[in-house]
């Protein structure tokens, strides 16, 4: 199940499930929705960078949830999102939002990039 490896692909800071050279100071929460969209659209690898660049950009990240985005409205549009709890103010949230896209072009294929979208909530 692709939850289960994304998780021991990342390593979790204090946890057993280290891997050098990657780290993410939380688990993330993978929707089984999600897991079957990545599936059917071979977005493993990417879905993992994307993850690793979330842990990269947000320092002060408190949670993190891969879920299937579906909007109603517009027939066939399901993409990836990454669901960012957390903590700073408005000016260094933005800021991270940025890097993290930056970082997300260069690391990400645009055809399997635009099948995610990230969304932030600034814990209080």
């Amino acid at each position: 199940m692709f939850g289960a490896s994304l998780v021991k692909s990342l390593s979790v800071h204090g946890g057993p499930a280290a891997t050098p050279g990657v780290s993410c100071a939380v688990v993330p929460e993978v929707s089984a929705e999600a897991q079957e969209f990545i599936a059917r659209h071979g977005l493993a690898a990417a879905c993992r960078t994307m993850v690793e660049l979330v842990a990269e950009a947000f320092p002060a990240l408190l949670a993190l949830r891969v879920v299937l985005s579906v909007d109603p409205e517009i027939a066939g549009y399901e993409r990836v999102c990454l669901e960012v709890t957390g903590r700073g103010s408005v000016g260094e949230i933005l800021d991270q939002e940025d890097s993290f896209r930056a970082a997300a072009r260069r690391s990400v294929a645009p055809d399997q990039r635009s099948l995610f979208i990230l969304d932030t909530v600034i814990a209080e």
